[in-house]
């Protein structure tokens, strides 16, 4: 027990030691902040304490400049975790690197040969280190720094020959500073793309909501610091779950996602202190939902008393904001990987039609040169070549309207009455092959964030292949289905079907077997390569399911849009 006690309290003390300043409010930085101040803690302790330890039992050679070089560089590395602790990291790091380069060159010079090559090799620590932290420039200009110093000790130490240089820890540097550097190349490629979308996000929805009261609440600080719930809005019970009374009976910190429960508690004691709080947490519903909330809270200090004795708040809740950003940036994604698509198929489009021209012109001419009794004996194939060229127009149309998809024009849109259009649109071609084509859908509207021409074009190309692949009084039904988040849309026939072995291929360019589905008869296979295009450049997913005699299947799933306003169209 004694010692477990001991740990306890140790336990208590480092983590006080590593405690991260409050005036670090980003997770992220808060907690590469709280590792580095940990792991500089303990090299301290390490470096200042255990070394020398070491040299005076296992060194007896060079001991007192051991000792000096361990002390000074353990100092060095506490005044870094001075500093990260109040999230200065990049002064840190450069204090860091300073001191570590000044102790393993020092200690090189102070000792013998064979321990000046093993020393230097401890350079790598430091180029692995500034990589991490500092910039690639930092980096490279480090590493240079330190084969320079390798090239030169020959120089200093007349013991040491350049061929033992070149040979060690010279190219032992050489190496990892190479793999360094293209790791640190691409850390802040990711970095800097991440930052990229989170501006880009945060200047799209900075106007979209800024403050939407969902509940307000108020507490009470006794003088020993507590904190006691004096009043709180119904709002709170509908976006929880939970009462005021039944959350204190479990403990009001279960609420909280237990990444953010640390965070929470920081900041209500800053409330105490009388700090005004903006600030967003995740909170853990009763059914285990999560849910985003914006908090702004505000303390009232009592002049008589001397202290805070009150805290007001409202509390927003945002959750559907967070799911439209991450919905935004994945149709973002979508739509720069369609932009390469689309000007590869511009480039070869354009080629295409001048040679298309070309072979028109020159059809047309031979027609009209040629006798009479000339051209009509080979009229025949002067009009094969013509359906040809009109055919392969027709194509190239097709292979176009691919690049349209790199700049969707996305607006709230209903997209049951895009469907209920499709609908009447090819009913006409559905009863002149005597079939039955319609429409399910328990809902009224859809809200979706669409270009409504592009989708609308994805669903007719559904349709019109369930239409054509179904024989004479089949039926064609259209169902429609929704969750919280997505929109789920049923294309189903009970057509001729598609093969088990064309079903992996059947969304490819330019497939086509007999039982698979290509839209047009004679085509190159780009139906349903298209519709499927459409489908991935809204963020959504399409999927068939097929049995052969027995009909498909065509499902395709769509993010909802995260707002419940009535859509535009509706």
């Amino acid at each position: 027990m004694p010692i477990q006690i001991m740990l306890k309290h140790l336990s208590e003390l480092w983590r006080r030691l590593t405690e991260v300043d409050t005036s670090i409010a980003d997770t992220s930085e808060h907690i590469r902040v709280w590792f580095l101040s940990s792991v500089l803690l303990a090299l301290t302790l390490t470096i200042g304490i255990l070394l020398p330890t070491l040299y005076l039992v296992t060194q007896p050679d060079n001991t007192l400049e051991r000792i000096t070089v361990s002390i000074l560089a353990a100092i060095g590395v506490f005044g870094g975790y001075l500093l990260v602790r109040r999230g200065h990291t990049r002064l840190a790091s450069y204090l860091i690197l300073i001191v570590a380069t000044l102790a393993i060159l020092g200690t090189s010079l102070w000792l013998g040969n064979a321990t000046t090559l093993r020393t230097v090799d401890y350079s790598v620590v430091v180029i692995l280190f500034a990589s991490l932290f500092l910039s690639l420039r930092t980096t490279i200009a480090i590493a240079g720094f330190y084969v320079a110093a390798m090239l030169a000790m020959p120089a200093l130490n007349p013991q040491i020959t350049m061929e033992t240089i070149t040979q060690g820890p010279l190219r032992f540097v050489v190496l990892l500073t190479f793999v360094a550097v293209i790791f640190a190349h691409y850390r802040i490629r990711l970095e800097n793309e991440r930052q990229r979308e989170v501006v880009e996000s945060e200047q799209r929805y900075r106007m979209v909501s800024d403050l939407v009261l969902n509940y307000a609440f108020g507490f009470n600080v006794e003088p020993d610091g507590r904190v006691v719930n004096q009043w709180m809005t119904d709002g709170f019970e509908r976006i929880s779950g939970y009462t005021w009374k039944e959350l204190e009976a479990i403990g009001t910190e279960q609420l909280y996602h237990p990444d953010d429960r640390k965070r929470r508690a920081e900041n209500l004691r800053r409330l105490v202190q009388g700090d005004e709080l903006d600030t967003e947490y995740r909170i853990i519903a009763k059914s285990g939902e999560m849910r985003w909330m914006h908090v702004i809270a505000y303390p009232i200090k009592d002049n008589q008393l001397g202290w805070v004795s009150r805290i007001q708040g409202v509390a927003q809740d945002v959750t559907e904001r967070k799911k439209a950003e991450a919905q935004q940036i994945q149709v973002s994604v979508q739509q720069e990987r369609f932009k390469l698509i689309g000007e590869f198929v511009m480039a070869i489009s354009h080629d295409f039609r001048t040679a298309l021209a070309t072979i028109a012109t020159s059809r047309y001419l031979l027609e009209r040169q040629m006798a009479e009794d000339e051209r009509n004996r080979v009229q025949g194939r002067l009009d094969v070549i013509q359906d040809s060229i009109n055919h392969i127009a027709e194509q190239i149309n097709n292979l176009e309207m691919i690049s349209s998809l790199s700049n969707l024009k996305l607006v709230s849109y209903d997209l049951l009455k895009l469907i209920t259009a499709i609908v009447r649109e090819y009913s006409s071609t559905a009863q002149q092959r005597h079939q039955t084509l319609e429409l399910e859908s328990p809902v009224q509207f859809l809200n979706i964030l669409a270009d409504p021409n592009e989708l609308k074009r994805a669903f007719g190309e559904i349709v019109r292949n369930a239409i054509y692949y179904t024989p004479a009084e089949g039926q064609i039904k259209i169902s429609v289905q929704q969750t919280p988040e997505l929109v789920e849309v049923q294309v189903q026939d009970n057509g001729i079907g598609i093969a088990a072995e064309h079903l992996p291929h059947i969304f490819e360019f330019f497939y086509r077997a007999d039982a698979a589905r290509s839209l047009n008869s004679g085509g190159i296979g780009l139906g349903l390569s298209i519709a499927r295009l459409i489908v991935e450049a809204h963020g959504g997913q399409i999927s068939v399911e097929s049995v052969p005699d027995n009909g498909s299947t065509f499902t395709i799933r769509l993010l909802r849009e995260a707002t419940d306003r009535v859509p535009t169209g509706a």
